[in-house]
């Protein structure tokens, strides 16, 4: 036998192919977990998702439960913008909720309010005042109709969105009301 043939059917031959079918079995079965690994974090980022939703749900039942009783506990004859622009912060449980009161009474209406006085908001110039107030669309619903206005667009609407409202009779409240709704009648 020459040194090749000694070599190839010697025992320690066996024992490395035993070695690369062993190293390969780990490949194979690190590739099998991190296949599974990303099927399972997948399934479990989606249950986290549902039930957050679903805890999203209760969260803001009860933000809403604990604002009315505030408001009912609240004896004071009113309110500053201070007051109600304050964020209140509650836990329950796994969920935390974060709210503020906002009086629309402070606010402009739009449905109501002359083209002057929306003229005087900001964003808003005398031209898409009137187009508000001559729009087909009026009574406006929610204040995001506006948008729908000729003329009206997203920058505009974003500059004065904080100061109209269409809820209320027109009255605007003095002491919650900002100092640019304030400026807008004439103030």
């Amino acid at each position: 036998m020459n040194y090749f043939q000694k070599r190839f059917l010697s025992p320690y031959h066996k024992k490395g192919s035993i070695l690369i079918v062993a190293i390969w079995i780990l490949v194979f079965f690190s590739i099998l977990s991190v296949g599974l690994y990303k099927i399972v974090n997948s399934q479990i980022s989606i249950v986290k998702t549902i039930e957050d939703r679903c805890l999203s749900q209760y969260l803001a039942k009860a933000a809403y439960t604990y604002a009315t009783r505030e408001r009912k506990k609240d004896k004071l004859a009113y309110d500053s913008l201070d007051q109600l622009g304050t964020k209140r912060e509650k836990e329950i449980g796994r969920g935390k909720f974060i709210y503020t009161f906002i009086d629309e009474g402070s606010k402009i209406n739009i449905n109501s309010a002359s083209p002057e006085i929306i003229a005087n908001l900001p964003g808003l110039t005398p031209e898409l005042a009137e187009a508000i107030t001559e729009s087909t669309l009026r009574p406006f619903h929610v204040k995001e109709e506006i948008l729908l206005v000729e003329g009206i667009n997203e920058e505009a609407f974003n500059n004065c969105k904080d100061f109209i409202t269409v809820y209320g009779d027109g009255k605007v409240n003095i002491n919650t009301a900002p100092i640019e709704t304030l400026r807008a009648w004439g103030f």
